[in-house]
């Protein structure tokens, strides 16, 4: 289990942290009090807490292994944004010229 917490008085509440996809990687459930852009994963092994006591229950289920972490979603979706895939998409796109 890994937590992303922040301040719940943020006026924005939006984030992108690198440290979620290594949480990930690493096949840790994770604890966020930020909306991450990883949406997709919501509830398959990232969780949203909007406030403290969202946040101490969450962190108290996945104790108790009641959250769910999906591999293979998790594991096709950092698939797509690796660095591989997405130079290989990259280079599809390039005008043949470019590539010369």
């Amino acid at each position: 289990l890994c937590i992303v917490p922040y301040n719940f008085d943020m006026e924005s509440k939006k984030g992108s942290s690198i440290k979620i996809l290594n949480y990930l990687a690493q096949n840790k459930l994770t604890i966020t009090s930020i909306k991450t852009g990883f949406e997709s994963l919501l509830n398959k092994g990232i969780y949203f807490a909007g406030n403290e006591k969202e946040f101490l229950d969450l962190i108290n289920r996945a104790i108790n292994r009641e959250l769910d972490f999906n591999n293979t979603e998790i594991n096709n979706y950092l698939k797509s944004v690796s660095y591989h895939t997405l130079i290989e998409i990259i280079i599809k796109h390039l005008p043949a010229a470019a590539l010369q």
